[in-house]
């Protein structure tokens, strides 16, 4: 931890996840919830017998995440 603060100085919040300005806690936790819903829907999807898509699903679920990110960004 003191190599950390060496090279960086205090810096606050630096690398921690925390809702952003002007979201509250309610706001931040239905976003996850709804983003989770999503994630699992999709490996779901792409995982089931009747749809697998075999290595497809790892771009498919990537993707998601990808997209999830930057949505919420």
């Amino acid at each position: 931890m003191f190599a950390f603060i060496f090279m960086f100085g205090k810096v606050g919040m630096f690398g921690a996840t925390q809702p952003g300005v002007g979201i509250n806690d309610l706001q931040a936790f239905l976003m996850e919830i709804i983003l989770t819903v999503g994630l699992v829907s999709t490996i779901l999807g792409t995982a089931s017998e009747a749809q697998n898509v075999g290595t497809l699903s790892v771009i498919a679920v990537g993707g998601y995440i990808i997209l999830a990110g930057l949505w919420t960004a």
